[in-house]
């Protein structure tokens, strides 16, 4: 094997065999889907806490971070397939140098709205129960019943 590797002909055939399977998009998104699912990503405190919210508020919409759904090369942590909708959690540590409105445009390009939550959401619950049915565009039961 090692010989293989000295071989610059060799190595060059097996660079452009690697090059031709992320080439082709069906190809590549069952990479991505087979590495992510490698990864065995569970969700984390804050996504676990939001799909438990989820499934009491509107059980569409399911945790995909798990790399149960790419799209266009890119995994969303939330999802709702029958209306198109992506949430996204960002938590403040590791999106703290994401360009602002990136995702949306990303994911607008292929159909879907997105709608980012950030870690100050989580503090007001009302609050995020209103965000989230007024971004599925449900009514809000709180909201009619106090008038």
């Amino acid at each position: 094997m090692k010989e293989k590797w000295a071989d610059p002909g060799w190595k060059a055939k097996q660079s452009q065999l690697i090059k031709n399977v992320w080439a082709d998009p069906e190809r590549k998104e069952f990479q991505l889907l087979a590495i992510g699912k490698g990864l065995n990503r569970k969700p984390n405190n804050p996504e676990s806490f939001l799909q438990i919210k989820f499934w009491i508020w509107c059980q569409t919409i399911i945790y995909s971070g798990d790399y149960s759904v790419v799209i266009n090369g890119k995994n969303p942590d939330f999802i709702c397939l029958e209306k198109k909708k992506i949430i996204e959690f960002n938590g403040s540590y590791w999106h703290r140098n994401d360009i602002p409105g990136e995702h949306e445009r990303f994911f607008a390009e292929v159909g879907y709205d997105t709608l980012i939550l950030v870690d100050k959401d989580l503090l007001d619950m009302e609050a995020l129960r209103i965000k989230i049915d007024t971004f599925m565009e449900r009514p809000n039961p709180y909201i009619t019943l106090m008038g």
